[in-house]
């Protein structure tokens, strides 16, 4: 009877853990309830000098059921999804703030496929690249720095998609190699493949990547009946800008299943402020940039 007893309760707990991380249920223990994607651009949220409850989710789309349900006070949403959300919804904020931005340099890099991973670059000819599209500017800067580098590229065939599914198209031997933005690299070393060619050198206002649109990777929205309440939590975000490279990937080994030597040489995510006057300039400057890259 007693170890029967002792197994319901056990389910129970569990089941409340379950709930609580697939649908975002908040948790009545004073403090905020954060919805975030995880991983390496969660840093700055690791590396925070403050006590609140994470709720991790694998979609954009659960985190905005949780602020408009009001379980969640705030919420990184992916800002591609962000901007579709505003785009198909214009009056989808007049309940929230934007607050902020985790930006991450756009970059340019190739992962070819684990397997591959003997290939030099200059093996690259006659492989399938995924390419976001013909006039990808990430595209051009390969190509460029390939034929600098005496690199025949001529008999390179390519396969358009999308950033987010280009990882998958990958381990499932659509394609050879991809030429990814910075945000994306680590996914794809995450999923065993090897960076073969990286630039970081565009920065923030170069035609292919102007900072405020490209940098940014994740948009923090407040609930408007919040932002006192989210006032300290934004202000130990702020902090975390005077914290080391070092101490952001030790946050990020620590609280994900990430290992240190993945992260060794990469630039770390940056939070940074900003409020609703941005969004236009996402919403218009994405929209002429998609034509190259999305």
């Amino acid at each position: 009877m007693k170890k029967n007893r002792l197994l319901l309760i056990w389910t129970t707990l569990l089941l409340t853990v379950v709930l609580t991380g697939c649908f975002g249920g908040a948790v009545d223990n004073g403090l905020l309830n954060i919805g975030y994607g995880g991983g390496f651009l969660s840093a700055p949220l690791y590396a925070a000098d403050y006590e609140v409850n994470l709720h991790q989710f694998t979609e954009t789309s659960d985190i905005v059921y949780g602020l408009a349900g009001g379980s969640l006070d705030a919420g990184f949403l992916e800002i591609d999804r962000f901007i579709a959300l505003i785009e198909s919804d214009t009056t989808f904020l007049d309940a929230f703030t934007v607050a902020g931005t985790i930006d991450y340099p756009f970059g340019a890099t190739m992962i070819i496929r684990e397997d591959l991973g003997h290939l030099r670059l200059s093996d690259i000819n006659g492989l399938n690249i995924a390419v976001t599209s013909p006039s990808s500017a990430l595209l051009e800067v390969f190509l460029e720095d390939a034929h600098r580098l005496g690199v025949e590229t001529d008999d390179m065939t390519y396969t358009f998609m999308p950033f987010r599914t280009m990882v998958p198209a990958l381990t499932e031997g659509v394609v050879d190699a991809i030429i990814v933005r910075g945000d994306f690299a680590l996914v794809g070393l995450e999923a065993g493949h090897h960076i073969l060619y990286q630039n970081w050198s565009l920065e923030p206002g170069d035609a292919c990547c102007p900072g405020i649109v490209d940098q940014a990777a994740k948009v923090f929205l407040v609930r408007n009946d919040r932002k006192v309440a989210v006032h300290d939590y934004f202000d130990a975000l702020m902090e975390t800008r005077l914290l080391s490279p070092t101490d952001h990937r030790a946050a990020v080994v620590y609280h994900t299943n990430i290992p240190a030597y993945l992260l060794e040489g990469i630039p770390v995510p940056e939070f940074s402020p900003a409020g609703d006057e941005l969004i236009e300039i996402f919403v218009f400057n994405r929209q002429a940039h998609d034509h190259n890259e999305h």
